[in-house]
Order: C-alpha cells, then sequence, then structure tokens
C-alpha cells in the first residue's frame, strides 16, 4: 500500500482560507497602539473612501507639507445615558535617521454621546482636526489619536490610543491615496 504524504495538501488547504481572509477582510484605518485602560465605549473611524484617516496637503508651488487634517471618529458613550466622550490629535514625527516623537497635542474634543442611537461624529459634537507644519518641514509625520471615555459622575473611566493607518495626499487640487504609506512625506 502506498502513503501519500498529507502535508501538501494541508499547505494548500491552508493557503486557500489565507487567501479568501485576505480578500473578505476589509482594510483597517488605524492600529490600536494602546487597547482600553479601564472601560472603553464603541468606536470607529469612517474614511469615505479607500482608507485613509487623514489628509496630507502640500503646497502648490513649493510642494512642501502645508498641514494634516485628521478626521474624528465616531464614539459611542460607555451607558445609556448621555456622558462625555473625547479625542485628541497627536503628531509625531520621524527624522531621517532617529525615531517616532510627538511634536503636537491638540486639544481636546469633546462631545456628549451614549451607547445605544447617540453617538458623537463629525458634525454632531465632533470637528476635524488640523496641525499646520512648520515652514520647511523635514522627515516623517503621522497621527496618533487618543480617545477618552467619562462617567455620569465626570470622571475620566477609559482611554484609547490609537494610530492612523492611511492617508491621503492633496496637491494643487488633486489628490491620492497614499495606501502604503503609513506617515505624511516632507514634500509631494
Amino acid at each position: 500500500m502506498f502513503n501519500r504524504p498529507r502535508l501538501p495538501v494541508l499547505a494548500s488547504i491552508g493557503l486557500v482560507i489565507a487567501s479568501f481572509l485576505a480578500v473578505a477582510t476589509p482594510a483597517a484605518a488605524e492600529t490600536v497602539v494602546n487597547g482600553c485602560t479601564g472601560t472603553c465605549g464603541y468606536y470607529q473611524f469612517d474614511d469615505n473612501g479607500p482608507p485613509f484617516g487623514a489628509t496630507c496637503r502640500y503646497l502648490t508651488q513649493s510642494y512642501k507639507l502645508d498641514w494634516i487634517r485628521t478626521k474624528p471618529p465616531l464614539v459611542h458613550g460607555i451607558g445609556n445615558k448621555k456622558t462625555e466622550v473625547a479625542w485628541q490629535v497627536k503628531i509625531l514625527r520621524k527624522p531621517v535617521s532617529g525615531s517616532w516623537s510627538v511634536i503636537y497635542n491638540s486639544p481636546w474634543d469633546t462631545a456628549m454621546a451614549d451607547n445605544n442611537m447617540n453617538p458623537a461624529y463629525a458634525g454632531h459634537g465632533f470637528a476635524a482636526m488640523t496641525w499646520n507644519a512648520p515652514s520647511n518641514p523635514s522627515g516623517w509625520f503621522k497621527v496618533r489619536v487618543r480617545l477618552r471615555w467619562k462617567n455620569l459622575a465626570g470622571n475620566v473611566v477609559g482611554y484609547k490610543l490609537i494610530e492612523i493607518d492611511h492617508y491621503k495626499g492633496l496637491w494643487n487640487g488633486t489628490s491620492d491615496d497614499r495606501y502604503g504609506y503609513e506617515y505624511c512625506l516632507p514634500s509631494y
């Protein structure tokens, strides 16, 4: 009797399953840097396009980075009654040789939300945030977003830190999906 090795068959089945999952799973717009500390509500980033969570705008004449605009997330509160939720933008910079460091913290943008039908999002308590680049930007720039939840007594009960993964480039009225770039370049 001839015994066939089963490893190639199992490997083929695994490859088929992995291929299916890669096609069926949507691309995430963010990476969780620090999971929930405390009690956090549901949130999501609504990217309205191929996944991009922030826009890198470049000056028409010089091609230099002008600003980075981050769309607000949709954030639910932690209970049936409205409680305060908030988000904050952190801009990180990495020199050509070096490591990422925070160069800007926005003020907190706060709104009231519950865990039912009343989340906070763009135009409903939250607004987009824009960071203006220096006149001669160098290195790479990326966005981290810190989310915060409070309870009915007004005490902070949860934090979460996420990083934007996809950016849109905007220059001279045209835009492109910076898919593959997890940061903004200093020039277009």
